[in-house]
């Protein structure tokens, strides 16, 4: 076979090293068609052996680059000559071109047919126009435009801004609608006059859609709906000006390739193609021109444009590929990294929260994975631009920039995730948390929720940071198998490790779970009683009344008696004397219980007024009264309790009630010896004497 194969390639005739067009013809009409895909396979052959062996010699690294650079300049000069013979030749062709082409692109009308057509073409934009404002105008009559003040959160601004893109897509959906019913019902299919109206449609949708983008961007209208860090002033000039860009370049782009698809010769529509470009050149730098800018950054600006012009244009002259793209994606690239370090610090700053200060950079966590999510957008930008551009130092530079490229959509997709993931758990919490209206009357969240969604809110975030670094180094290509392994392992010896750490933390969750106290609410267990301040992970903090804050275990908690649930019972005793009236004092006490009831200081507390229950015995020197109320938990409940002590001494001085006290009498034997005795206790002499 492989002999058969050698004389069949050796039978071949050999191919001139110079053909023209007549004689390479006359050559390929002598072959067979088996001569033909032998010749075909040998040259295909030949030139992936070539490419092979010139890949395995090319040298890598910076030096030879450079050379390479040297070497492609050399032949600017020669290129340089037969650019200018091309546009040379595409300008003495270019006036009979246009002229040819026109007349097939009207489909051969005179000049009032063309005006007609053009006519045509602007009742149809103008229709489509007219149907976007009618589809508009109801909405905002019905008060759908959103509107948020300066300063909101970012859970009031996304739905705004999701609203506002959802009411400029409507009309523009409109347009494009009633734009291509129009242009195809105004013309005839498979005519010129059906090319030209959907040519220009097609443009006039695309920018109705680039509007809606720049209105999402820029929002020129509601500077709290701006996802950019720009000015209202340099919104407005951005999303005039880039909107005149596009126009400019979407317009003159559909009529040079209108023209270039009619038959024009080769060199006339490279001619034409750069007039096309050299109108929106033009848009640029008057739209550079205009901006409020420095100087120095004005003249760089026109610097770049030109020079991105230059190679856009060299390249169509020479029928090649350009690295203008690349150039203004380079471009794009410097501008893409202050913004996103923005938007990923608002991110991050959102979701670890700031300092005491409001000053991101004060947090401890949040510096560190700021500092890490720089230096990862940097290294996918400069990989990004190094692919364009094609630079190739190193041999393992390539393939640590195709690994970050193949990641770098699983990288975005999980930050993505877990910052939308924060914003929705921070959206439900807060929602929860906040005060709300209810029928005009004020109502605070239950202090249940005020106590379990922060300790909720810690887990979730937790979770979510260990599942993005997991999806980030899945991303990577890091086998996270034995990093899951290995964590579980980690975790059961910690677990035999610290086992009372373990009780705290479990004891805490069946406390919680349990409703046995709240954030805010009075507690006793054994040796600490205090106001519960926080609730950890494994202990709580209680601050007692006198200022001490004590950090107890759950573990350490015995009984939790809890006084501020639902309401606390009062009883105190007081002693009266034998031969008080002790009907006169209940009546007392009543009365008492309803001036309490109705000042305004403590009506709202008090859910059973004072009342005297009865004598709770006989003691040696007093009848022993009992008496109670019932009032709602809080700091309130203590003062209440003087006040009435207060009330119940004045009431009962006032109407001859007398409180019992110890006392000491002296019975039998003569004046003198009761004399004498009293001389003997002190206070009673003095009496005596008075």
């Amino acid at each position: 076979m492989a002999g058969a194969a050698d004389k069949k390639t050796a039978s071949l005739p050999e191919v001139p090293d110079t053909l023209t067009s007549a004689e390479a013809d006359a050559f390929l009409a002598k072959l067979t068609d088996a001569q033909v895909r032998a010749l075909l396979a040998r040259e295909l052959m030949g030139r992936a052996k070539h490419e092979a062996k010139a890949a395995d010699k090319e040298p890598q690294g910076l030096g030879p680059w450079l050379m390479r650079f040297a070497r492609s300049l050399e032949t600017e000069q020669s290129d340089f000559g037969q650019r200018a013979v091309v546009a040379a030749q595409g300008s003495a062709l270019l006036p009979q071109a246009v002229s040819t082409g026109l007349a097939r692109v009207f489909g051969g009308n005179t000049a009032r047919g063309i005006l007609l057509q053009l006519a045509i073409l602007a009742a149809v934009l103008l229709a489509s126009g007219a149907a976007a404002w009618g589809v508009r105008r109801p909405l905002l009559k019905r008060g759908l435009e959103p509107a948020v003040a300066a300063g909101q959160s970012l859970t009031a601004r996304v739905p705004a801004g999701a609203l506002r893109f959802g009411l400029d897509l409507l009309p523009c959906a409109a347009f494009a609608l009633v734009a291509l019913a129009l242009g195809n019902a105004t013309s005839a299919g498979g005519t010129p006059e059906r090319s030209f109206n959907m040519a220009y449609v097609a443009g006039a949708i695309l920018l109705c859609a680039l509007a809606v983008v720049l209105r999402l961007a820029l929002s020129p209208a509601q500077p709290a709906l701006r996802p950019l860090p720009l000015g209202d002033a340099a919104a407005h000039f951005l999303y005039r000006w880039l909107l005149a860009v596009a126009a400019i370049t979407v317009f003159s782009s559909l009529t040079v390739q209108l023209i270039n698809e009619t038959g024009v010769p080769a060199e006339a529509q490279r001619v034409l193609t750069l007039l096309g470009g050299a109108a929106a050149a033009v848009t640029v730098l008057a739209m550079i021109l205009t901006a409020p800018l420095a100087r120095l950054w004005r003249v760089l600006a026109i610097v770049y444009v030109l020079f991105i012009s230059a190679l856009w244009a060299t390249a169509v002259l020479d029928g090649q590929p350009s690295r203008a793209g690349a150039a203004a994606a380079s471009l794009a690239i410097l501008l893409a990294f202050p913004l996103l370090d923005h938007w990923v610090g608002r991110a991050i700053h959102d979701v670890v929260g700031a300092a005491h200060d409001g000053d991101p950079r004060h947090d401890g966590v949040g510096v560190p994975l700021r500092w890490a999510m720089r230096v990862l957008i940097a290294v996918l930008l400069v990989a990004a631009a190094s692919e364009m551009w094609g630079f190739h130092y190193f041999e393992w530079q390539a393939t640590l920039r195709r690994t970050l490229l193949d990641a770098s959509f699983d990288l975005v997709a999980a930050f993505a995730v877990a910052v939308l993931g924060w914003q929705f758990i921070k959206i439900a919490i807060d929602r929860r948390l906040r005060p709300r209206e209810v029928n005009g009357q004020h109502i605070e969240p239950s202090t249940r929720l005020q106590t379990l969604l922060p300790l909720a809110r810690v887990f979730l975030v937790a979770g979510l940071i260990a599942a993005t670094v997991m999806l980030i180094l899945s991303g990577l290509g890091v086998n996270i198998g034995p990093l899951l392994a290995g964590a579980g392992i980690l975790g059961l010896a910690i677990g035999f490790g610290a086992q009372t750490l373990v009780r705290d933390i479990i004891t805490g969750v069946f406390m919680i779970l349990d409703d046995a106290f709240r954030v805010g609410e009075y507690i006793l267990s054994g040796n600490y009683k205090g106001t519960v301040e926080s609730i950890g992970l494994r202990s709580v903090k209680l601050r007692h009344h006198r200022g001490p804050i004590y950090v107890v275990p759950f573990g350490e908690l015995r009984g939790v008696q809890n006084v501020s649930r639902d309401w606390v019972i009062h009883k105190f005793t007081i002693g009266i004397t034998y031969d008080s009236d002790l009907e006169k004092a209940r009546k007392l006490v009543k009365k008492i219980g309803q001036q309490l009831a109705e000042d305004p200081a403590y009506k709202d507390v008090i859910l059973e007024p004072l009342k005297m229950q009865g004598v709770e015995q006989f003691g040696d020197f007093a009848i022993q009264v009992r008496m109670k109320m019932m009032t709602r938990p809080g700091d309130k409940q203590f003062g209440l309790k003087r006040k009435a002590y207060a009330l119940i001494k004045r009431g009962f001085d006032e109407n001859g009630i007398k409180f019992a006290f110890p006392t000491v009498q002296i019975a039998g034997g003569s004046d003198a010896a009761v004399a004498a005795a009293a001389t003997r206790v002190p206070g009673i002499a003095g009496e005596q004497a008075a």
